[in-house]
């Protein structure tokens, strides 16, 4: 009974402690973002523009990340049979790098479509804070922007 009651208690707890991590995660956002807003001087229509980009490509992603989980589980199925069929693991490979390739994609998109409603100074600032965390990330092996660990 006691063993029972404690893997309830500790099966509880981990969906608080991952809402509470999102929670985190997400006012660390909202506070990266409104720090962009007042370095660069934006305007309102800016700043609606930006937002409606980027729940744009959230829709865009949500899709893309369920399809590309899809296929990790089908990788890992797959790749856990007694014998595996080589030719199955390279498509499924193929397909996870091709979700990959169209993540960024969307991601660079939505990037062009931030820098055209910037003014040119805006531009400028802008893209040198992105460079900047890029190469910091890059100097320190921190985690991209989706919590994966950075050659």
């Amino acid at each position: 009974m006691r063993k029972l009651l404690i893997a309830i208690i500790v099966v509880g707890i981990f969906p608080i402690t991952a809402v509470a991590r999102d929670y985190d995660k997400d006012q660390k956002r909202g506070k990266h973002r409104q720090d962009y807003i007042k370095e660069l001087g934006l305007s309102e229509d800016q700043v609606k523009t930006i937002k409606q980009t980027r729940k744009d490509m959230r829709r865009d992603m949500i899709k893309l990340h369920s399809e590309m989980e899809l296929k990790q589980l089908d990788f890992e199925d797959e790749l856990q049979k007694k014998n595996p069929d080589n030719e199955t693991l390279e498509k499924l490979i193929d397909d996870l790098a091709g979700y990959k390739a169209e993540h960024e994609k969307h991601r660079l998109k939505m990037i062009v479509k931030m820098v055209k409603v910037l003014t040119p100074e805006q531009k400028s600032q802008f893209l040198e804070k992105m460079m900047k965390r890029m190469m910091m990330g890059n100097q320190k092996g921190e985690k991209d922007h989706h919590g994966d660990k950075r050659d």
